[in-house]
């Protein structure tokens, strides 16, 4: 009895001991994202490399570069032979991102190939909390894990918000290699980056975030292709991201001519073309230092003859340049400005009318009367537009309505004082004390006992 529990116990200890010894060797595991690798600008054509020379080639090949983001670039073939030899670049152009698609045609033969670099603006941020560069180019993310047992490799997962990116596997069994994907914000915006990492033996484990701010423009309405009747208006929205700082404005452009900038969030121009046929819309953001963003991707909408007549649309009220006080809410609370619009189509009917002040969508009618009430919750100047579609898709935009909402004057009788004890037949002095915030006081009126006394 003695020594099978002497055995026991043996046995117990030793397994304590193991128990104790896993402890002492269970893996720790972490991981961080440790570089960014982000295209900063646009570049140039740096080489041209000559794939291919092909044969049976009489004169050298025009080079034609196609695509890339940028332009301008141009380059000339030489022969060897009756293969093209080499490439030279005769002007490296300007803006782009990415290498140009290079096509040889002509000279007599067949089969030559070549293949463009661009040599580009990049900035590496490394071990970053924060990044930043343009939407729509593509960065490098390279993060990099440390654990007790790294012999099998790490397995690293990349997320954008919370969504799997890709995966990069180092099976290698060494611990100083990391893992690396690639993506591409497909706008502006603010991203959050995080990684995890797993060595199949620990837990998974994820990195701190790493937010990424995508700058730019783009245009978020209307969508690319879009048709709009020749008379007809469209409405231009457009967002932007900037490094830092914010937005100080967005200038909108057709066909590269500017139609107008918008101040304030969110941002849009209502436009109308004027000749049929395809037109590129594309937005320039400015930060609050400034600088100009990169221009957006252009979005193509297509004038084509409008169906029947297009509908007639007006601000009934209120009436340009006119001069309203802003309601009193603190007297009710639906104290409010009607605002009323007058549409008809000649040959058919008005299917909505849409009202925009300073470009923001206020009110949507699908039947009439077109009216609504407004309530401003500043003074300032505004902008009423209206925006009638008829059974035809026509879209006609109003002339504006520019209203001022104005504070009304304050006034204080200063003298006599509250309360004052007055001589019965004597006469009194009636001072006041009056301003307007957004104006000047014209005039003055006293009243005893709701009578006007002067």
């Amino acid at each position: 009895m003695k020594n099978t529990l002497r055995i026991y116990l043996g046995l117990l200890l030793a397994g304590l001991g193991a128990h104790r010894v896993h402890a002492q060797q269970q893996p720790v595991l972490a991981v961080k994202i440790i570089e960014l690798d982000v295209t900063q600008a646009p570049g140039v054509v740096s080489t041209i490399a000559v794939n291919v020379g092909g044969t049976g080639y009489t004169t050298a090949p025009s080079v034609i570069l196609t695509g890339g983001g940028g332009f301008g670039a141009t380059a000339v073939a030489t022969l060897s032979g009756t293969a093209v030899g080499s490439i030279t670049i005769t002007n490296p152009g300007t803006g782009y991102f990415s290498a140009p698609k290079v096509t040889l045609v002509g000279g007599g033969g067949v089969g030559a190939t070549a293949t463009a670099s661009v040599l580009v603006e990049r900035a590496k941020f490394t071990n970053p909390n924060e990044a930043f560069g343009p939407y729509g180019q593509p960065i490098g993310i390279t993060a990099f894990a440390t654990g007790t047992f790294p012999a099998a490799g790490f397995t690293y997962s990349f997320f954008i918000n919370g969504t799997p990116i890709g995966t990069s596997i180092n099976n290698l069994g060494s611990p100083s290699t990391p893992g690396t994907v690639s993506w591409t914000p497909p706008a502006p915006g603010a991203y959050f980056i995080t990684v995890t990492a797993n060595d199949g033996t620990s837990p998974t484990v994820t990195s701190l975030p790493v937010r990424y701010f995508a700058t730019g423009a783009v245009i978020t309405s209307p969508q690319n292709p879009t048709l709009v009747p020749t008379g007809s208006s469209v409405v231009i929205k457009a967002d932007a991201t900037t490094p830092q700082g914010f937005v100080r404005h967005i200038e909108f452009f057709v066909d590269g001519e500017s139609q107008g900038i918008d101040a304030t969030a969110p941002y849009s121009l209502i436009y109308t073309p004027t000749t049929p046929g395809p037109h590129n819309l594309t937005a320039v953001a400015v930060d609050n230092s400034g600088t100009a963003l990169a221009t957006s991707e252009p979005v193509v909408i297509n004038s084509i003859n409008a169906i029947g007549s297009i509908p007639v649309v007006s601000v009934a009220n209120p009436s340009s340049n006119t001069a309203l006080r802003i309601p009193d809410y603190s007297v009710s609370a639906s104290s409010s400005i009607p605002i009323s619009i007058v549409a008809n189509d000649g040959d058919g009917v008005i299917n909505k009318v849409e009202t925009y002040i300073d470009g923001v969508l206020v009110n949507t009618d699908i039947q009439f009367p077109y009216s609504f009430n407004w309530q401003p919750q500043a003074t300032g100047t505004y902008r009423i537009v209206a925006l009638a579609f008829d059974d035809k898709n026509n879209v006609v935009a109003s002339s504006p309505s520019v209203v001022t909402i104005s504070a009304p004057p304050t006034v204080t009788i200063s003298q006599p004082s509250n309360n004052a004890v007055l001589p019965a037949g004597a006469p009194a002095v009636v001072t006041a004390t009056a301003s307007d915030s957004d104006g000047s006081v014209v005039s003055v009126q006293f009243f005893a006992d709701g009578v006007l006394i002067g």
